[in-house]
């Protein structure tokens, strides 16, 4: 939550500990854009405390024969980034 410490999943966990309603969060990702979040779901497993570092990614890459574009590696991060915003509790 932007303006709190309090991240989202704590927030929701407080809605559904009260009774509340927690809605179900549905994110259409362009369809141009799946294929990243498919290589994220895949690179996810390797994520420490720190997150997906760039050697996680290069050595994925390497492994999987992929050839990244910066774009491809910054928006990674981005997802990666925003995962842990939103996930850790």
């Amino acid at each position: 939550m932007p303006d709190t410490d309090t991240t989202y999943r704590q927030h929701y966990k407080s809605i559904e500990h009260q009774g509340g309603h927690v809605p179900e969060l549905h994110i259409e990702v362009p369809r141009e854009l799946r294929y990243v979040f498919s290589w994220f779901s895949e690179l996810s497993g390797s994520r420490g405390e720190n997150g997906i570092l760039f050697s996680d990614i290069a050595a994925w890459a390497d492994l999987t024969g992929r050839s990244l574009s910066i774009f491809e590696v910054r928006l990674l991060k981005k997802i990666d980034h925003v995962y842990l915003e939103v996930f850790r509790g």
